[in-house]
Parts: structure tokens; C-alpha cells; sequence
């Protein structure tokens, strides 16, 4: 071929359009599979937007080049993932690879989906599917993005594709987002309502990025694997940014008191009032809050202590002397629970409440005269 083609699925027709040319192959009901070789050396694009009711099986495999596959709609289309009523296989090639799974057009209800490292079940028809269970199974994509419904959804993502870049977009309803692990980057888009982002673990040396939008949107960050004590993080070496947007927002997290963790809140400077809850472990920690982060180190008579980290981000202002910060939190809640705890504080990035726990809480420290004058309490 000379230019890139696109080729599309729709009920019982297939179309293709190579620049100027363009064709359609209509197929009755007795072909029930069927399979779609993209071994041409053009970038290729191929578009599932729905299917006839007695469909079994779609299968689509990448060649050489860049190629692009959407199953569900198709720019702003009219079809969900329900109007496909076959099980998918789609299988990257050779190039930089990248699959669409677009519910965005879904107009009928709520909606339950599971996304695994290579499967999504629970968005496909199976009502009157010709299976009794129809997921769209993937593999070898370096880009794979997720567009939920307008009328709220809970997804549970178990993991992602390895070494993949893997976005969530939500839609205008309440989404609840479900995290376990990944095994690549992970964006997650909240819509206009008021979502709940809850995460439960990140793969090692993995990165997610967590977007509010509009809404009073929650954050739920919970590395203790259930457990109240115990040498667990299941965000030990990894880095978790948010940004809540619009709306007042709140974060939730937990501090373990094992390994290295980073939160890193971004780009959330609106009018509204933000809270971050910090829940320890019953086990002691060692708190340091100073302008712009609080960590809880867990050796503090060691210099290469791990230690887990919750950043304000921001530039340090020549001028004013001061950190300024692209993101605010309007109060700080700490509830330290068993073991013997201490608290430093330096500075403050808000007002600042520490709850003690039930054992003995070794010091609480105010190091500098920056903390009253930014009216933190403990």
C-alpha cells in the first residue's frame, strides 16, 4: 500500500478505506468467526462497533506497523461495548501498538467491568451472545486506553499489561476505580461527578497518575494488604500522583511503616477545600512534616531509612523565600493508633491535627516557629 487504510465492523458489513479507495464486503448470518491479518506495511486502523447477535469469535492481529484498534465506538459514536455480542482476540504486531476500548456510547445503566493484565470482561453482550461469557482478550499493545459509560460504572483492575501505558477515562456519573497492582504506567481520568479512586498496590518501580476532574472526589490509598501491622507496603518502591481538580477533594491514605512510597500531589490550586487523612499502621512511627511534605521514616538514626513520602509540588520562590505550590490542602488529619510514635514538626504545608494512639507516643516536637504562624494545631 502507498497510504494508511481503515477498516470497519459494523453489524453485518465490513468496510475498508485506503485513501482514495474504499470498498464493503457484506457477510450473512451463517459466518459466525472471523479473523483479520493486518500484515499490510501501512499504518492500519481497525474499528469493532458492533456485531450481529449470532457472532462467536473476532479476532485481529497487528502486523510491521503502527497499527490502532478500537473495539466499541468509534470518535464519539452512538455504540457501546453491548452492541458487540462476540468474544475478541486482538494481538499487536512489531510496531508502536495501541487498543481503544470505547463503552463511552453505553446509554442503558450502570455498569460492572474487570480489567486484567490481558482481559476485559463484563462491558461485551452476552445476553443473547451465542457464548455464555464474552471478554476482549489483548496482548503485545504499548498503549491501551479505557473509555467508561456516562452512567456510572465500578471497575476492579486486578493488574495491567506489562510494560504498557494503560489510561482510564471515566464518564459524567460516579465511577468507583478499583486498584490491586500494574505492571506498566497507569493514568487514571475521573469525570464531572464525584468519583472514588481506590488503591490497593502498584507493581514495583511502576508509576500512576490519578486526575479528579470536577466533583468532590475521593482518594483511597490503603499498602497494608489488610493487615493493621506487619512489614507489608504494597506500594514499596513506587510513585502514586494525584490530582484532584475541581471540587473539594479528599485524599485518604495510610502510613505502614515499611518501605519506600511517594504520593505526590499536583496541580490542584482550586478554591475548594481539600483534606488529606493519614491512617498509621499499629506499628511506631517516626513523622516529619515540614513546607512542602510529610514522611514517616522509619529509622530515624539512619541515613538511608526507607521511608514514605507524601509531596506538595511546587518551585521554591527566590523572591518570597517561600515554596510555592501548584496544588493545597486546606487540613491535615493524623491518627497515629498503636506504637510508639513520634511527630517532628519543622513546618507545615496546612492546618495540622495530631489524634495520639494507644500506647505510648514518644515526642511531639515543634522544631520551628512557622507552625503557629501558619495556624496548624495538634
Amino acid at each position: 500500500c502507498n497510504e494508511n487504510y481503515k477498516l470497519t465492523i459494523s453489524d453485518t458489513q465490513v468496510q475498508v478505506i485506503n485513501g482514495a479507495n474504499s470498498f464493503s464486503i457484506e457477510y450473512g448470518d451463517k459466518y459466525r468467526e472471523m479473523e483479520i491479518l493486518m500484515s499490510s506495511k501501512c499504518n492500519g486502523e481497525v474499528v469493532i462497533e458492533s456485531t450481529k447477535q449470532n457472532a462467536a469469535f473476532i479476532g485481529i492481529f497487528g502486523g510491521d506497523a503502527n497499527d490502532r484498534i478500537t473495539v466499541g465506538s468509534d470518535s464519539g459514536g452512538t455504540n457501546g461495548l453491548d452492541s458487540i455480542y462476540a468474544s475478541v482476540t486482538v494481538k499487536g504486531g512489531q510496531g508502536e501498538d495501541s487498543l481503544y476500548l470505547d463503552d463511552s456510547g453505553y446509554e442503558s445503566g450502570y455498569r460492572e467491568a474487570n480489567l486484567e493484565s490481558g482481559t476485559l470482561s463484563g462491558l461485551l453482550n452476552e445476553e443473547f451472545a451465542v457464548n455464555s461469557t464474552n471478554t476482549v482478550s489483548y496482548a503485545g499493545f504499548e498503549n491501551v486506553s479505557l473509555y467508561l459509560s456516562n452512567k456510572g460504572n465500578t471497575l476492579n483492575i486486578t493488574s495491567t499489561a506489562a510494560h504498557s501505558y494503560t489510561r482510564v477515562i471515566g464518564g459524567d456519573s460516579v465511577d468507583k476505580i478499583f486498584v490491586d497492582s500494574t505492571q506498566g504506567t497507569l493514568d487514571i481520568h475521573g469525570g464531572d461527578a464525584n468519583d472514588e479512586i481506590h488503591m490497593y498496590g502498584l507493581g514495583e518501580n511502576t508509576t500512576a497518575t490519578v486526575y479528579g476532574n470536577k466533583g468532590n472526589d475521593t482518594l483511597n490509598v490503603d499498602g497494608s494488604g489488610g493487615l493493621s501491622e506487619g512489614e507489608v507496603n504494597t506500594f514499596d518502591n513506587t510513585t502514586l500522583r494525584w490530582s484532584g481538580g475541581e471540587g473539594a477533594d479528599t485524599i485518604n491514605t495510610r502510613f505502614t511503616s515499611y518501605g519506600n512510597s511517594f504520593l505526590d500531589i499536583f496541580e490542584d490550586n482550586f478554591d475548594n477545600v481539600n483534606t488529606l487523612n493519614i491512617e498509621c499502621s499499629n506499628v511506631s512511627a517516626s513523622i516529619l512534616s515540614r513546607e512542602n511534605f510529610l514522611a514517616n521514616v522509619h529509622d530515624d538514626s539512619s541515613n538511608t531509612s526507607g521511608v514514605e513520602r507524601i509531596n506538595l509540588d511546587g518551585i521554591w520562590n527566590e523572591t518570597t523565600n517561600r515554596y510555592d505550590a501548584s496544588a493545597r490542602i486546606d487540613r491535615i488529619i493524623i491518627n497515629l493508633n498503636g506504637g510508639n510514635n513520634s511527630v517532628y514538626f519543622d513546618d507545615t504545608f496546612s492546618f495540622t491535627q495530631v489524634n495520639g494512639g494507644e500506647d505510648d507516643d514518644g515526642k511531639l516536637l515543634m522544631i520551628s516557629k512557622k507552625l503557629i504562624d501558619k495556624g496548624a494545631s495538634n
